[in-house]
């Protein structure tokens, strides 16, 4: 006898709020009301008679069969969109989906896409721009481009470019750029942060300067804010080269301090082992590999 399985629907809102761990961006993920998630999410809670979530200040977390669902669900909706592609890609095989963040998609990938479709004009890129760096989400995504340390179990990992850090800003701020690096002040906002203040606080103490200098500053939440900041003439901002070059050579940015040095994380093609079996996936696989190499690439 067929057992009952828990509403398909309830189980996407499930998946999301459990992999976000958030009610508002599962909302915002798949459109809907944070409303309608925790309504989908009760009826889970309903149907197995127990608690998936715990709900606190501000703040959801899992409980223990919560978490045992979350796994199995996670999996299931992978393996249905690998399948899913599967079938897609033998009707439509001229098709890429491309994970990548909008920093390097704005300033790296986007400048040099002519040279691809020039190669592969028949090639359909689906470039999906996210601040997450999971390779699987969403589970349609055939490679990602994706900034870290490159640890990502379970999938195939190639380092693609190696990153430098330097300090950039606009031409007409460069005197009082260079004034402020010379002899940083602790209080004084000039520095643009990404996300926090450590990346700062790094090239500084690499610099030989103060990091405590780190401390002020405006911070934002996305790297492309930061740079217009920065070209707009708000501040000092870090760089990362080669994916800065282009605001270096169209003369928008001038290094603001001779010292450079190496970043701790670098962007790597992450993908799972079958998707190149797809020949529009592997053509653009390896063209990547070809634009980096000539970009500053990571030795394998």
């Amino acid at each position: 006898m067929q057992k009952r399985l828990p509403p398909l629907t309830a189980l996407r809102h499930f998946e999301a709020a459990a992999r976000h761990l958030s009610f508002k961006k599962a909302a915002d993920e798949l459109a809907v009301s944070p409303a309608a998630v925790t309504h989908q999410i009760k009826v889970l809670e309903w149907f197995f008679a127990t608690p998936l979530f715990h709900r606190e200040t501000r703040q959801v977390a899992l409980t223990e069969a919560g978490w045992k669902l979350a796994k199995a669900t996670s999996q299931a909706f992978r393996d249905l969109a690998e399948t899913a592609q599967e079938i897609a890609g033998d009707a439509d095989p001229q098709f890429v989906t491309v994970k990548l963040g909008r920093y390097i998609g704005a300033r790296w990938l986007s400048p040099r896409l002519r040279d691809f479709w020039s190669r592969h004009s028949t090639v359909d890129l689906r470039l999906h721009h996210s601040t997450n760096e999971q390779p699987d989400d969403p589970a349609d995504v055939d490679l990602a481009i994706l900034w870290g340390d490159g640890n990502w179990p379970h999938h195939t990992v190639e380092p693609l470019i190696a990153l430098k850090t330097v300090a950039l800003c606009a031409p007409g701020m460069l005197r009082a750029a260079r004034r402020f690096l010379a002899k940083p002040e602790k209080d004084k906002k000039i520095l643009l942060h990404y996300r926090d203040h450590e990346s700062w606080r790094e090239w500084l103490a690499s610099a030989g300067l103060d990091p405590a200098a780190a401390r002020s500053g405006q911070v934002f939440d996305d790297a492309n804010v930061v740079i217009e900041a920065a070209i707009a003439g708000q501040g000092i901002t870090l760089g990362y080269l080669p994916v800065s070059q282009v605001d270096l050579r169209d003369g928008r940015l001038v290094p603001a301090h001779a010292h450079h040095c190496d970043a701790a994380f670098g962007y790597y093609l992450v993908y799972r082992p079958r998707v190149l079996e797809r020949p529009p996936v592997a053509a653009f696989r390896d063209w990547l590999h070809h634009q980096a190499a000539g970009a500053g690439a990571m030795s394998a």
